[in-house]
């Protein structure tokens, strides 16, 4: 199971799931993101940063800071270029570019190809590579809502570990 490569990942999960939920955003069908959509942004996050930091194995994330995962998450999508660029969800994330759609082997086979030039798209292997994010989620305001997050936690931030702040948010989440 995925939360057992990525122990952390259900904590980020936890205290994203709590913050959308604050400003109503935990509902696909009104704009925002679902349980699914989420575990997939998260998972991709884990993935690519395990990459992009060479690290060697999943272990090594016992020793990252929880706070830092989270706020590398959020910067992580914030500076994604999901206009240009999909994703399919495999053993390994792979990139493919947007702007080839009609000669692109993941997107061909899927009929609701309009929808990825304009949306992020994320291609499951386990849905016959369907995209997760419905053309209903508002990314842009997905997005925004993760950059007055990131803005308003750097200040306090400054005062407090993210460790410790984010622990805090954990614990107050109830399941």
């Amino acid at each position: 199971m995925t939360t057992n490569k990525y122990p952390k990942m259900d904590k980020i999960i936890r205290v994203l799931k709590y913050l959308l939920k604050l400003k109503d955003l935990n509902e696909s069908f009104k704009g925002g993101l679902s349980s699914y959509m989420l575990f997939n942004l998260v998972f991709i996050f884990f993935q690519n940063f395990k990459e992009s930091n060479n690290l060697t194995s999943d272990s090594e994330f016992k020793n990252i800071c929880l706070g830092t995962l989270f706020f590398e998450f959020l910067n992580f999508w914030l500076n994604f270029d999901y206009e240009n660029i999909g994703l399919k969800v495999d053993d390994k994330i792979k990139y493919f570019g947007k702007w080839d759609i009609d000669n692109n082997e993941f997107v061909a086979k899927n009929h609701y190809k309009i929808y990825y030039r304009k949306w992020l798209c994320i291609l499951d292997k386990f849905q016959n590579d369907f995209n997760v994010i419905q053309s209903k989620t508002d990314i842009p305001k997905i997005l925004e809502f993760f950059k007055k997050i990131l803005n308003s936690f750097e200040n306090i931030i400054e005062e407090n570990p993210p460790a410790n702040f984010l622990i805090k948010i954990i614990d107050s989440i109830e399941i």
